[in-house]
């Protein structure tokens, strides 16, 4: 049996973050690792230090969201001390002197004869220089973007992201070693910007960077180090964080500006919802370019409905859209069918599949002869097959592929004789289920065994993970719709080509873009179905109800007269 990762834990306070609690819990626990040291400075030099009038900003943000706690915030602090209690602890003196260094020297050869392979920064980056030569794979650290030379500050994490409602939140764990001289990513990710509120913004991207380390482990104890950070190095160009975004490299003045700006957004959007609202609706296009969205036209759900998620399929000269329908109030979703002939006449919904669960993205394919629906059914933690009873309204339960999965979009594509399976996954139940894609693999569509990829997930970034319909062919090139929700849920979608994809190794590049600037009362795109030469999409559609509501303060008045 293969020994356990030995790892060195270097860490500043017992008092610590929820998310980090919760990382070294799954450490302490896991088969792959242990914390055999922890490395404590001797004195508090690594606060970060005070901002003036942003951290005055800052922290005046943080006592308004205050009056809407986050439940099961990420940044609630624990206590580590009983956590790591019985683990041998170092304290590395931080003195200048003579005495301290040699102290310093002793100390770091004590961890250095320990044999350790990782050691983990939590928060105090001042003295790693110090370490990286005591452990084999390097002194690993999170990085947001919202770093000193000394410290790491997971609590400022997309504060400037929300302020701006955007660009996506970025973070990456980085190695720094004595064999390269710049840090090297490990991993990287990208995370939606909640606009109106920064500790959602906050707490669901740090849920979900804590599986950062323990991902990177796992792979360090299967596969073993070699080339590790020289794989981490070539990868560099492609893996790199924009520090230009950091807060930190802004002035208390842009600070304040950017923060006026909010303000007067905040005010606006809510003066707009009192003269519009929106919901989806579906888009179509008959013959020509399927992706000039231009030339679409739309298709209204009735009033208090929405509809989504549009599936095409051609069948008996007719085209059948399966879409998920439901109520503005109750978001709960069911699964119909529109009936359209080759000249864009369509039929009313009918509804197909209706669960006590919600229901949408019905997904449907053909195999053997015979036609299977799986909606996505994340509401009930499963992944559910549906087999077709008479197309296109009557469909019997086939079986369970997964469950107690929180997986969302579930997208099957047959490829070199094997079904892979797409589908959104978050680990932690805090965390966003649109940033991160995960694969699977069988010999049978309906299986209850799916494999897992080594890399899953094969994508973590909200602006080109998520599923936005089905996968085709061509020109010979393999092509994943996805949706990219950087700026809001539904926000754009992408085109991305396949270039790899085996049971070990996948590799995807976005090739084109559609973005909601044709038309001002489209604000979002969201999914792509084409069969023959029809084309459909879904869209937030928003329109003005200024006209609706002087005519019900009419209504009103009359009323009262009377």
């Amino acid at each position: 049996m293969r020994h356990k990762l030995k790892i060195g834990l270097l860490i500043d306070n017992w008092n610590i973050p929820a998310w980090q609690h919760g990382l070294l819990v799954e450490i302490l626990n896991s088969d792959y690792a242990s914390i055999d040291v922890l490395i404590k400075p001797a004195a508090n030099s690594s606060k970060a230090p005070r901002r003036g009038l942003a951290v005055s900003i800052y922290d005046a943000f943080q006592r308004y969201e205050k009056r809407h706690p986050v439940v099961n915030d990420a940044c609630d602090i624990m206590s580590a001390r009983k956590l790591l209690s019985g683990i041998d602890c170092i304290t590395i003196p931080s003195g200048i002197n003579s005495s301290c260094a040699l102290e310093r020297a002793s100390k770091i050869a004590n961890i250095d004869s320990q044999d350790i392979d990782v050691i983990l920064a939590l928060n105090d980056i001042s003295s790693i220089d110090s370490l990286v030569d005591a452990c084999k794979y390097g002194v690993w650290f999170y990085d947001y973007c919202y770093s000193s030379s000394t410290h790491v500050d997971s609590s400022w994490i997309g504060f400037r992201e929300t302020l701006r409602r955007g660009p996506p939140v970025q973070s990456a764990l980085m190695v720094r070693s004595a064999a390269y001289r710049e840090d090297l990513t490990a991993y990287i990710s990208y995370s939606s910007v909640s606009s109106q509120s920064h500790a959602t913004t906050r707490s669901e991207h740090l849920w979900k960077i804590r599986a950062f380390v323990p991902r990177v482990l796992k792979n360090l104890y299967v596969h073993g180090g070699d080339g590790l950070l020289q794989k981490f190095h070539e990868n560099a160009t492609d893996t790199q964080l924009n520090h230009s975004l950091s807060p930190m490299n802004l002035t208390g003045f842009n600070v304040l500006t950017s923060s006026i700006i909010y303000a007067l957004w905040r005010i606006r959007l809510k003066v707009s919802r009192r003269f519009s609202h929106k919901k989806w609706i579906l888009m179509f296009r008959i013959g020509g370019n399927s992706r000039e969205l231009i030339k679409f036209t739309k298709m209204r759900p009735p009033k208090d409905w929405f509809w989504a998620d549009p599936f095409v399929v051609r069948k008996d000269d007719h085209y059948h859209i399966f879409f998920e329908e439901a109520s503005v109030d109750s978001r709960h979703g069911h699964i119909s069918v529109i009936r359209m002939d080759d000249s864009g006449n369509y039929s009313q919904p009918e509804r197909v599949l209706e669960r006590p669960y919600h229901l949408s993205y019905p997904f449907i394919f053909e195999w053997k002869r015979t036609m299977y629906l799986i909606p996505e059914t994340g509401a009930n933690r499963t992944i559910e097959a549906y087999k077709c009873k008479k197309f296109p309204d009557e469909w019997e339960f086939q079986g369970t592929l997964m469950e107690n999965v929180s997986a969302y979009d579930a997208t099957l594509f047959e490829y070199n004789d094997t079904w892979w399976l797409f589908a959104n996954i978050s680990e932690h139940e805090c965390a966003s289920t649109w940033d991160e894609l995960c694969l699977f693999s069988s010999d049978n569509p309906l299986s209850d065994d799916w494999q897992p990829h080594p890399m899953n997930p094969i994508v973590s970034d909200v602006r080109v993970a998520r599923p936005a319909g089905k996968i085709f062919h061509k020109d010979g090139r393999i092509y994943r719709p996805s949706q990219n929700s950087s700026f809001r849920y539904g926000y754009a979608l992408n085109f991305s080509e396949i270039l790899e994809l085996t049971k070990t190794t996948y590799k995807e590049r976005v090739v084109e873009r559609l973005e909601p600037d044709w038309d001002p009362s489209i604000i979002g795109l969201h999914t792509f179905s084409a069969s023959g030469e029809l084309a459909v999409i879904d869209a937030i559609h928003r329109t003005r109800n200024f006209a609706r509501r002087v005519r019900r303060s009419r209504h009103s008045s009359a009323s009262k007269d009377q």
